[in-house]
């Protein structure tokens, strides 16, 4: 009995709050024609200069301001020792710009170099890899994986056979917008 008469007030309810919501009003509007119109207000995005060295971005990047909230930070632990771990630096672009091994005064800097994307699967696949520059000459190569809530990472120098392998760490503020170290 009480059930049917919900029924009445949620109508009502749901009338009143479709009614008003013409009504609303914000303060960066336009009105065209009698309607008012809310204008998205974007900003150009600030790129990296390349002539910046390592250090000059990690300390602009980690400056407390409003321009961190167009960086996020993946935090990851090395896969054979979990008391190792790195930071990638993303741009607003979701590209990788850094990378930053605990215990290590610079970062370095990572240049994007191919995409894949699979679907299917629980959830779709994509890998990313980047080069790694040091003194401006390629070192290596990064490997990011990003599938659900799990990113890996994969480094291999040049000349090296060794890959070293780390795994998103989700307790150290996943998809940050500063760094966990």
């Amino acid at each position: 009995m009480k059930i049917k008469s919900i029924y009445p007030l949620m109508l009502v309810t749901l009338l009143t709050l479709n009614s008003c919501k013409d009504k609303v009003e914000t303060t960066d509007t336009k009105t065209i024609d009698s309607v008012t119109v809310e204008k998205p207000v974007e900003k150009p995005m600030e790129e990296i200069s390349p002539e910046l060295t390592a250090v000059d971005t990690v300390a602009s990047a980690t400056k407390t301001s409003k321009t961190d909230d167009k960086f996020e930070y993946i935090c990851y632990t090395f896969d054979t020792d979990a008391n190792k771990r790195i930071w990638i630096q993303f741009g607003s672009n979701g590209k990788a710009n850094l990378v930053k091994y605990q215990g290590q005064k610079k970062a370095i800097k990572i240049v994007f170099k191919s995409e894949d994307f699979r679907a299917g699967g629980a959830h779709p696949t994509v890998t990313t890899k980047y080069d790694e520059l040091i003194d401006g000459k390629v070192n290596g190569e990064y490997t990011l994986i990003h599938s659900g809530v799990w990113d890996y990472v994969s480094y291999q120098s040049n000349g090296s056979n060794k890959v070293f392998k780390f795994t998103i760490d989700h307790e150290a503020d996943p998809y940050g917008h500063t760094p966990c170290f």
